[in-house]
């Protein structure tokens, strides 16, 4: 069995390989940091003094042209989605599984949203990228109780989803401070920016690469949030740079040179987190397996051997043999 060394060590290379990796020379990130150049009207770099400065707006007008063309698609309907089966016994099944996907997409969530954004992405991006899981992150509520007997107390301490911080005692009776540990788990779909994705420059499609993955910021309290050990997300340096020419260019309207930790708050330093999902022969059995794979600093937070990835990728002109085409 590969050691977390070893792990690390095949990640991190297949990282730098990937396409989109933000290191120096990335061809793709430039050219969509380009692109939303050319979608913001921004001046093109080669104007000359004393002659036409005019940016026209051809990409925006395309862009923004087709977006309600491809929602009313999607969107017309009652249903986005529909299960069907070749066996006829299973279609009650294919109903109730119908039914389900889309409320959970259309009651739980922003369909028109995230239909627009990945359209969006797709159109001026290259790619539009959701990604569907289960969520089951713990969010922590402050939960006060004042004036509690004794047997009052013993029950709270009981409770397996409330973690006690502070108690306090007068003649009134017993005062707590807690966090009430919200663990219920739910499906999750959420766009994600198409520079945070990473694939396999080798990869023919996003169907089943040989490696796919996201790379976000995410803060120390983002990472505890979502499981990870304490002592080894603390252990973690913090990163630096936080934009990439790409996010730059997405907000180049907004305020430049902030600092992302300015009260120097350990919780809220940034850390980029890879959710990695990787075909891999951990058990040296001569044949690769797809391991989801959490990577931050060189370092692996955890792994585990999964069936599929999670993303999902619109493409608007597919190109043959690759997976990424045009836009």
């Amino acid at each position: 069995m590969l050691s977390d060394n070893q792990i690390a060590s095949i990640v991190g290379a297949e990282e730098e390989q990937a396409i989109g990796y933000l290191g120096e020379g990335s061809e793709i990130q430039s050219n969509r940091a380009t692109l939303l150049d050319y979608y913001n009207r921004r001046p093109y770099g080669d104007e000359i003094d004393g002659q036409s400065q005019v940016v026209t707006s051809d990409v925006s007008d395309v862009v923004e042209g087709m977006l309600p063309q491809l929602l009313r698609m999607f969107t017309q309907g009652r249903n986005v989605a529909t299960f069907s089966s070749s066996d006829m016994n299973s279609d009650d099944e294919c109903q109730v599984k119908t039914e389900f996907a889309n409320w959970v997409f259309n009651k739980q969530h922003d369909p028109v949203l995230i239909l627009h954004n990945m359209f969006k992405d797709a159109l001026l991006q290259y790619t539009g990228v959701v990604k569907v899981c289960w969520d089951d992150s713990e969010e922590a509520l402050q939960e006060n109780y004042r004036g509690l007997s004794p047997d009052e107390l013993m029950l709270l301490r009981a409770d397996e989803n409330y973690e006690v911080k502070e108690i306090e005692e007068d003649e009134q009776g017993i005062h707590v401070v807690g966090d009430r540990i919200n663990k219920s788990g739910k499906v999750k779909i959420v766009n994600i920016p198409p520079d945070e994705l990473l694939i396999a420059r080798r990869s023919r499609d996003f169907d089943c690469p040989p490696f796919i993955c996201q790379r976000t910021p995410k803060t120390r309290s983002e990472l505890l949030e979502m499981g990870f050990n304490k002592e080894q997300v603390m252990g973690l340096g913090k990163d630096q740079e936080v934009d990439n020419t790409v996010k730059l260019a997405r907000d180049y309207n907004l305020e430049e040179n902030w600092d992302s930790n300015p009260t120097g708050d350990r919780s809220k330093d940034i850390v980029h987190l890879g959710e990695y999902y990787i075909l891999l022969d951990a058990d040296e059995d001569g044949i690769s397996e797809l391991w989801q794979i959490f990577f931050a600093e060189g370092e692996i937070l955890e792994k585990t051997r999964v069936d599929d990835n999670p993303y999902c990728v619109c493409v608007p002109v597919p190109m043959p043999h690759r997976a990424i085409g045009s836009c």
